[in-house]
């Protein structure tokens, strides 16, 4: 592998670039990726999902009180889903997905919409409840350029083509490459862990 970092050189390689950073030739291979593999990364387009993140200032009172889920607003599309405390932490997340993450993310306006959002459904007194937000930003994110793999149409076998060994000594992994479990942490790794099986 050459890099403007330098060079490293290995007996097999796993690669586990999203597809979206695949499709743009950020990364060249020499010799080329196969056509199989080429048609099934163009077939596994990433969406642009992102999420905002406010830390609550205590676990009780407002906390306490929160549905653990909830939508913004039930008659239109432009809005979050929302969770509360999640994975048991002092957080309230919204969820934004499709059209409008990607327009939000890249007005940068994210946090904004959140934040009007809470405002409407809880009135000004909520910001009293928390600090300061944090939001992702995965489709300007030149290390992934989206959040996670949708199989076109009629594509769903492309995980399983993405899969195959490139090479003896090359595989990619990922969660697109994950039949069952993809567009998660866990498929990702166990896609991982299969492609090192395969090495070893």
């Amino acid at each position: 592998m050459d890099s403007t970092a330098g060079s490293l050189e290995a007996r097999a390689a796993i690669v586990t670039l999203p597809t979206a950073v695949l499709a743009q030739d950020a990364v060249r291979f020499d010799p080329p990726l196969p056509a199989s593999h080429r048609q099934a990364i163009e077939a596994l387009p990433l969406g642009v999902c992102n999420k905002v993140f406010f830390r609550l200032r205590d676990m009780q009172g407002f906390a306490r009180n929160l549905p653990r889920h909830f939508i913004g607003s039930g008659g239109t599309s432009r809005t979050c889903s929302w969770e509360a405390l999640p994975g048991g932490r002092p957080l309230l997340m919204a969820y934004f997905g499709g059209d409008l993450s990607a327009e939000l993310e890249k007005r940068g306006e994210l946090v904004q919409f959140a934040r009007d959002e809470l405002r409407r459904i809880f009135g000004g007194g909520v910001f009293n409840e928390l600090d300061d937000a944090l939001a992702t930003a995965w489709g300007s994110d030149p290390c992934s350029l989206g959040s996670y793999s949708a199989a076109r149409p009629g594509h769903a076998d492309a995980r399983s083509r993405l899969a195959e060994p490139v090479s003896e000594r090359l595989h990619l992994a990922g969660e697109a490459c994950a039949v069952h479990h993809y567009g998660t942490l866990y498929g990702a790794w166990l896609s991982g862990v299969a492609a090192a099986e395969r090495l070893l």
